[in-house]
This record gives C-alpha cells, sequence and structure tokens, in this order.
C-alpha cells in the first residue's frame, strides 16, 4: 500500500519534477498492490486544476491499476466538489468505502465539506463506520486502516494543528474501542 496526499496540482507546491520521481519510485521500486490518495489532489479545487491532476493521476494508475481517491478540502473549494465527481467519476464514492486486501480491511471516510478547511466525519457516517468494525468480517481481518484527509489529532508546527476533524474525539474513540491498527 503506497499513500500519497496533499499534491496540491496547480498550485504553487506543486512541483512535476518531485511528482515524477514518486511516480518512478512507485514503478520502479515499491509496486504496490494499492495506491491510496487521501485528498487534496488540487489545490483550488478549479477546472484547469481537475484537468491536470486526472493526467497526472492516470500517471499512477499506469504503474497500479487499484488506485483509491479521497477528496480533501482544497478539492471542494469554490465548486470542486462538483468536478471532483466528473473528474474521477470511477473513483466516486459513497461517504464511506470498505476495501480488503488479503487480511487487511482499509476503511475510507469521507471529511472533507464544500468550502471549509476542517473537517467532519459526522454522526451517521461514525454509526456506519462503528456497524462495520464490529462485524465478524472485520474481525477476522489482521490489519484494519482507517483513511481520511483530516487529521484526528493536529500536529504541533506543522500547520495541522488547526484543520482537524471537528468531530475527531468520537471518532477516535471508535477506532480505541474497535482496535483500529491504523
Amino acid at each position: 500500500l503506497v499513500q500519497l496526499s496533499d499534491l496540491h496540482i496547480g498550485g504553487t507546491y506543486f512541483q512535476q519534477e518531485i511528482f515524477d520521481t514518486i511516480v518512478n519510485e512507485v514503478k520502479n521500486k515499491l509496486k504496490p498492490d494499492v495506491i491510496l490518495i487521501t485528498g487534496d489532489l488540487t489545490d483550488e479545487g478549479l477546472v484547469s486544476q481537475f484537468r491536470r491532476a486526472s493526467m497526472e493521476i492516470k500517471k499512477l494508475t499506469e504503474v497500479c491499476p487499484k488506485v483509491i481517491i479521497l477528496p480533501g478540502n482544497h478539492d471542494y473549494r469554490h465548486t470542486g466538489y462538483l468536478l471532483f465527481k466528473k473528474f474521477f467519476p470511477s473513483r466516486s464514492f459513497s461517504p464511506s468505502s470498505i476495501y480488503r486486501f488479503d487480511s487487511t480491511m482499509l476503511i475510507t471516510l469521507a471529511t472533507a465539506r464544500p468550502d471549509r478547511d476542517e473537517g467532519e466525519v459526522g454522526h451517521q457516517q461514525n454509526l456506519w463506520l462503528e456497524e462495520k468494525l464490529k462485524s465478524e468480517q472485520c474481525k477476522k481481518m489482521t490489519t484494519r486502516i482507517i483513511a481520511m484527509h483530516h487529521h484526528l489529532v493536529g500536529v504541533p508546527d506543522t500547520g495541522t494543528d488547526k484543520i482537524v476533524i471537528v468531530d475527531a474525539g468520537n471518532i477516535l474513540r471508535t477506532c480505541l474501542h474497535y482496535d483500529v491498527n491504523l
């Protein structure tokens, strides 16, 4: 499993050479079964940025056919929450999805909300998560991973200490109660 996040394609932070190096490393060294991109593919959620992001992500899908893409808060800026579904239709998902790989269960949660920096899982999605984690099928899995764009816990001195999930306590409680590994 290779996880990428915060590419910010179309913004000043995106550097083509670095992205190409990542693609080459994934292709020639890592050779993953799954690539997980956890949001902020674009910098401002603009059409031109989604076009370019779609082209860049195709480089990864050529390397690994299983690419899971979640939106981030930057993707949902302006009308990006509508554009995300248009540019990544095969990657469109319900707010929550489950993927199984051997003895690993990967659960994705949508935390991005239109035009908001902070994330939110929400009560209904957390109830869904609890239901899936207590299922017999999940208990049989050796590894349980939950993926989302926003941090559950702020990381000091990184700029992420304020952009977290507003209901992080509820999600942390659920993860701890059901022995989520990552």
